[in-house]
């Protein structure tokens, strides 16, 4: 079975403890962390992992912002803390889904 490369970005380093945790039960999965979300974005754009887990709320950007820049072929888990941000993840991945989905329609 192949393994899963992911980065994951959170500026809390117990939240990417929980993400390491997880990967590891659920193996398969080969995980980078990083606490800055710059140079996790800087790692996404050189590596090009399949997963990405992206803290919504961090101090010095926001996730959303930051899944706005990813590349096309990146699917991303929001990860957060804070209910309010729930919806406003919900409702970008919905929208990359239709958008996406239209493209192919489109190029068909």
């Amino acid at each position: 079975m192949k393994n899963i490369t992911c980065i994951a970005i959170d500026d809390e380093p117990m939240a990417l403890l929980v993400i390491e945790q997880f990967c590891r039960r659920k193996g398969g999965i080969t995980l980078r962390t990083f606490s800055e979300p710059q140079i996790g974005l800087e790692a996404i754009r050189k590596q090009k992992p399949e997963l990405v887990f992206l803290d919504i709320q961090m101090h010095s950007v926001n996730g959303l912002e930051i899944a706005d820049t990813l590349p096309r072929e990146c699917i991303f888990i929001f990860t957060t803390a804070y209910a309010e941000y729930a919806l406003d993840g919900l409702i970008l991945m919905l929208l990359t889904f239709f958008i996406n989905l239209f493209l192919m329609n489109v190029s068909k």
